[in-house]
């Protein structure tokens, strides 16, 4: 059987694959695309074409074994299909300094030297391939391949615009890349860390409500400070992709849709929210830019140092190509980063306090030291990030009331977001965002004390 006959009957191997996103969708056909052998290594780009006329060109690095016992690996027709970057050939064929230029398709671009590799560790939680590389020097990296093809890759565009201007993010070590598809591939540094952006908060949140009296506004100040250079350097009047933009009413007026939308979606009414959607009008006269689009506590490293690391600059899960490149508010990754506080104290106290879904919204919209750890933590943050965000972002004359009126409405839509993907994948999660949103319709929200509070 060849790759094409293998690819031909590999529909049943995709709708396993996590990073296969027409699992909903009768397919029409399946077809190779492009290929290149290079040693045991299959390099393909795939077009599945749906009946609903839905295209997807997928790049796949394929090894084909006759016998396996990796989880990887999945038999077809007698034959095992391996993803290649689950195994060190991958790595060593394309980015050590025994690698070379194959072909005139492929750009294999090396930022700094890399050595091979023997071991290979996959890195769980992402959707698209990420392993952790141990060269034969010890030293480790992180290998990460993008399987749906977009000509413009983000990530790849982010890493390159901020290495040198912002320490914090992984650093780019090599990238693979095809002269028609784009990124297929990137080498970034290995941050050693403590945890995710989520566990200090956490541990200070449980403390907190059993016998502490110390809120993390240290930890919230370090992270306002740290979101507010990353959109710092974001801005690049010189570059299109990076070039801040006038917000006009056509950007509204998307806007509000999203949310009615997700509403309708939902099963919702949205009389009780739209005081909240119309603060969107409030955005005319500051700008649009790029912003990271998916900025939550696990999107974060916390670091030996007391720090965050950044990564993950794909953009939120479920758009479409177009939606990826759009220029949004900073303000928007204020009220995702909000709505990943909201998440933790959710998440925290279900499990410290083990009540029913039923339940603990109502002990928590009541418990005023949760109420006073949340206002402490949103506060520090925002306050933080006003210090040190530029005017070329959010404009001249935003003060603290102003930025919490602007954040609202991100805060709304994105626990929409959350809730839609929620009840797709994860229901027993439902009732988080659910909650959320009902935080907003009765006015509970730790932002309306803030806003009270300041005026």
């Amino acid at each position: 059987m060849n790759i094409r006959e293998i690819i031909a009957n590999s529909e049943s191997w995709l709708r396993r694959r996590r990073w296969y996103d027409l699992k909903d969708q009768k397919i029409k056909s399946i077809k190779l695309f492009w290929s290149l052998k290079i040693g045991d290594i299959y390099l393909t780009v795939i077009k599945v074409k749906a009946a609903n006329r839905t295209e997807r060109f997928y790049y796949i690095p394929l090894l084909i074994e006759v016998s396996t016992s990796s989880h990887y690996c999945e038999e077809i027709n007698k034959l095992y299909i391996c993803e290649a970057e689950y195994y060190p050939t991958y790595y060593n064929s394309f980015f050590t300094a025994q690698s070379q230029n194959y072909t005139n398709d492929l750009i294999i671009k090396p930022y700094s030297r890399l050595e091979a590799s023997r071991i290979v560790e996959p890195i769980t939680g992402s959707t698209n391939p990420v392993v952790k590389i141990v060269d034969e020097k010890g030293n480790s990296s992180i290998l990460k391949s993008y399987r749906k093809i977009y000509k413009i890759n983000r990530e790849f565009l982010f890493l390159k615009k901020l290495q040198t201007k912002l320490s914090n993010i992984p650093k780019l070590l090599a990238s693979l890349k095809h002269k028609k598809w784009g990124v297929f591939s990137i080498i970034t540094q290995y941050v050693k860390s403590l945890s995710d952006g989520g566990m200090p908060f956490a541990k200070n949140l449980i403390e907190y409500l059993e016998y502490s009296s110390d809120l993390p506004e240290t930890l919230a100040w370090k992270l306002g400070e740290v979101t507010a250079r990353f959109h710092n350097c974001l801005i690049d009047d010189t570059e299109l992709f990076f070039k801040p933009e006038d917000i006009n009413y056509d950007d509204i007026l998307k806007w509000k849709n999203r949310i009615f939308n997700r509403v309708k979606f939902l099963g919702l009414t949205s009389s009780s929210l739209e005081t909240h959607i119309k603060n969107f009008h409030l955005h005319l006269g500051i700008k649009k830019v790029q912003i990271h689009q998916d900025y939550h506590l696990a999107q974060l490293l916390y670091t030996i140092d007391n720090d965050f690391i950044i990564l993950d600059f794909e953009g939120e899960p479920g758009r479409d190509y177009r939606e990826l490149l759009v220029k949004e508010p900073a303000v928007r990754d204020l009220g995702c980063m909000i709505r990943s506080f909201d998440y933790l104290v959710y998440s925290i106290l279900s499990n410290i306090l083990n009540l029913k879904d039923d339940k603990i919204y109502e002990v928590i919209s009541k418990n005023e030291k949760i109420l006073e750890w949340r206002c402490g933590v949103i506060e520090a943050f925002l306050m933080s990030y006003l210090r040190n965000i530029e005017k070329e972002v959010l404009g001249n004359f935003v003060d603290f009331k102003e930025l919490t009126i602007l954040t609202l409405p991100w805060i709304l839509e994105k626990a929409l977001y959350e809730a839609i993907y929620e009840k797709k994948y994860r229901p027993q999660y439902l009732y988080i965002p659910l909650n959320g949103i009902q935080e907003f319709t009765e006015n509970l929200h730790p932002m309306f004390q803030l806003i009270k509070h300041y005026v």
